[in-house]
């Protein structure tokens, strides 16, 4: 078996005090998941997983609902309340002005991704990272 052109010691890999690695290895990394298209499995088995769990077309509703409603007009504002219902930080704010929601709660539409699509997900990104690097278990 060939040797894996990276290594990544443990210590260096993502945590929740620490969300980043290295830039260089960051980089690193990414030219080797880009190079042997991994990125693209990857983001077409994710896409797979969301479209099975109902995910997408939960999503195509919502935006629909604040498009009809008048409450976005833009993509910028779609983005920004789409960011707002899954929990995700905005960079900046689209809101409109226009007050509450009109668009159904997070609870109606399920926006939340689903936990089994999020450990699938975490499964597939780990298994192509194995493919082109060596996870090194390390004392720091």
């Amino acid at each position: 078996m060939a040797q894996k052109p990276i290594r990544l010691p443990t210590s260096t890999l993502p945590t929740t005090t620490s969300p980043t690695v290295p830039p260089a290895l960051h980089n690193a990394l990414l030219s080797a998941l880009l190079h042997s298209g991994s990125t693209d499995r990857i983001k077409t088995t994710i896409a797979d997983n969301l479209s099975a769990a109902g995910w997408t077309e939960n999503l195509r509703t919502f935006i629909q609902e604040l498009l009809r409603s008048g409450e976005c007009t833009t993509y910028n504002e779609i983005l920004a309340r789409v960011m707002e219902e899954v929990g995700l930080p905005q960079r900046e704010n689209g809101a409109n002005g226009h007050g509450a929601s009109k668009a159904k709660s997070v609870d109606e539409n399920n926006l939340r991704i689903p936990d089994n699509v999020v450990k699938q997900s975490i499964g597939v990104v780990r298994g192509e990272i194995e493919k082109v690097a060596e996870i090194v278990v390390d004392d720091e």
